[in-house]
C-alpha cells in the first residue's frame, strides 16, 4: 500500500470516527436537555411558536443578529395587519441559515421569506466562538431529530460540542431560558433582560440595547465577494429551496454604520445571483446604500454592524413602507404599541431631563431609577406624561428604567407592559 493510499485510510477513519462520536454526543447531550427542561430548552420564540402551532408565519424573516436587530415584526403586524416573525440567529452563517430554512419548508410554507443577506457575508466555519451556543441552541429547536443531525454535521465540528455546552451554561442563557420553567405564560414579553438583552426572543425582537458604548470593529478575514464560494452557493441553496416550494423571496440588506462591516461588493453578488432565480427573487436591495439619505446617524447603531432599537424602529417603519407598497397594504403606524424613540436633555448642571416615546393608543408611562444595589425607587407613577426629570447623567442613562402600557390594558401589564432602560450613548462613527 503506497503512502497516499494510506493516509486516505487514515483520514477515512479518523472522519468516520468523529461522525460517529459527534452523533453520540449530539443526540445524548440535546436530548437529555430538551428531556430535562421540555420545551423550555428551546430559547427562540420563533421556534416555539412554529412547533406548537405546527404551522409557519406567513412572513418570515431570516439571518443573523442583522435580522433580529433591525426588523421590529411586532411593528410590520400592528401596522400593515400581517403575520411576521423573526427566526435569526446570532452569528449564523450561510449553512445555518439555509438549514434553518429547509427545516421550516418541513412544517410549512409562508407566503413570503426575507433573507438579511449579511448571513451570506462571510464564509461557514468563520462563527465566533461564543456564538457556538446559539447555533447549537438552534439546532435543537428544530423539530425534526434527522434535520437536527443532519444540520449539526454540515454546520458543527465534534471539537465545536464543548465550546458550544459550556456556553449553553452561561449565566446569561441560562436565566433567559429557565426563568420560566414554571409559568404557563410569558411574563411581560418586552421586559430588557429578555427581550432587549437576549436575542433567542427574536419573534419580539425590538433591536438592540444600548448599555455601554461600543466601538466600530471588523474583522477582515470574514469578508468575501467571490460569488464561487460556500457562502454563495448556499444563498443559491437557499433559492432553490424556495423555488422547489413556490415562496416569493425578497433579498435585504439592512443598514450598517461602516461599509466595510456590510462588505461593499456583498449586494452586488447577492444582485447577480438574485437574476438566476428572478422567478422567486421579487425583491433584491441593500438599505445601507443611501445613508445620509435615509437619515441614519450614529445614534441609530449599536456598533458597527447592528442597528440598536431606536435604529431598528427608524428601518422597520422605512422597510414596513416598502412592504406596504409592495404587497398594496395601506399601513397605519398609530395602531401598534411599541418603543419608538428617546431622548436625554440637560436642564441644569446637575439635571436631565429623561423623554420616552412610544406609538399606541393613550399610552402611559412609570419612571424609576435603580440604586448600585439594584433596587428601584419610584420616580414618577403611572401617567400620560412621558418624561421626568431626576440626577442621573446621560453616561449612567440605564439606571433609568421606564415601564410602558396601552392604558385599556393597564389591569393586565404583568403580561402587557413594556419595561425598557435607556440606553447609554455609544462612539459608533459612520464610515460611508
Amino acid at each position: 500500500m503506497n503512502d497516499d493510499t494510506q493516509r486516505r485510510s487514515r483520514f477515512g477513519i479518523r472522519q468516520w470516527t468523529s461522525i460517529l462520536s459527534f452523533t453520540l454526543v449530539f443526540c445524548l447531550l440535546f436530548g437529555l436537555v430538551e428531556r430535562l427542561f421540555f420545551d423550555e430548552s428551546i430559547s427562540s420564540t420563533t421556534w416555539k411558536t412554529i412547533r406548537e402551532k405546527q404551522t409557519v408565519p406567513e412572513i418570515l424573516i431570516m439571518g443573523n443578529s442583522h435580522a433580529y436587530c433591525s426588523f421590529i415584526p411586532d411593528l410590520l403586524n400592528g401596522a400593515l395587519a400581517v403575520d411576521s416573525a423573526v427566526l435569526a440567529v446570532t452569528g449564523q452563517d450561510a449553512m445555518g441559515i439555509t438549514d434553518n430554512w429547509e427545516a421550516v419548508l418541513e412544517v410549512g410554507k409562508p407566503k413570503l421569506v426575507i433573507a438579511e443577506l449579511n448571513a451570506f457575508y462571510f464564509e461557514p466555519g468563520i462563527m465566533a466562538k461564543d456564538n457556538k451556543a446559539a447555533a447549537l441552541d438552534n439546532l435543537n429547536a428544530m423539530p425534526s431529530l434527522g434535520k437536527r443531525v443532519q444540520s449539526a454535521f454540515r454546520e458543527l465540528g465534534l471539537e465545536d460540542v464543548p465550546q458550544g455546552a459550556f456556553q449553553l451554561l452561561r449565566a446569561d442563557h441560562i436565566w433567559s431560558r429557565w426563568n420560566r420553567l414554571f409559568e404557563a405564560e410569558y411574563v411581560n414579553r418586552y421586559e430588557h433582560e429578555d427581550v432587549l438583552g437576549y436575542h433567542q426572543l427574536d419573534y419580539f425582537a425590538q433591536g438592540t440595547y444600548q448599555s455601554a458604548a461600543i466601538p466600530v470593529t471588523f474583522d477582515a478575514e470574514r469578508a468575501i465577494s467571490d460569488d464561487n464560494t460556500e457562502a454563495w452557493r448556499q444563498l443559491r441553496r437557499f433559492l432553490t429551496l424556495a423555488r422547489e416550494n413556490n415562496v416569493e423571496v425578497w433579498l435585504v440588506k439592512s443598514p450598517v454604520a461602516s461599509r466595510w462591516v456590510g462588505h461593499p461588493n456583498g449586494s452586488d453578488v447577492a444582485r447577480k445571483i438574485a437574476e438566476d432565480f428572478e422567478d422567486v427573487v421579487a425583491y433584491c436591495y441593500d438599505f445601507g446604500d443611501n445613508l445620509p439619505e435615509l437619515a441614519y446617524t450614529a445614534a441609530d447603531f449599536y456598533d458597527g454592524g447592528h442597528l440598536n432599537r431606536r435604529g431598528a424602529v427608524k428601518f422597520t417603519r422605512l422597510f414596513g413602507e416598502v412592504m406596504a407598497q409592495r404587497l398594496g397594504i395601506e399601513p397605519d403606524w398609530t395602531k401598534p404599541f411599541g418603543y419608538r424613540d428617546e431622548q436625554i436633555s440637560a436642564i441644569s448642571a446637575d439635571q436631565w431631563r429623561y423623554v420616552m416615546e412610544a406609538s399606541g393608543h393613550e399610552v402611559l408611562y412609570r419612571f424609576e431609577v435603580e440604586d448600585e444595589a439594584g433596587g428601584k425607587a419610584l420616580l414618577q407613577d403611572w401617567s400620560e406624561e412621558n418624561s421626568v426629570l431626576c440626577n442621573i447623567p446621560p453616561e449612567e442613562a440605564n439606571r433609568v428604567v421606564v415601564t410602558i402600557c396601552p392604558k385599556e390594558l393597564l389591569e393586565n401589564q404583568e403580561t402587557n407592559a413594556m419595561t425598557l432602560r435607556f440606553m447609554v450613548a455609544n462612539e459608533c462613527v459612520l464610515d460611508l
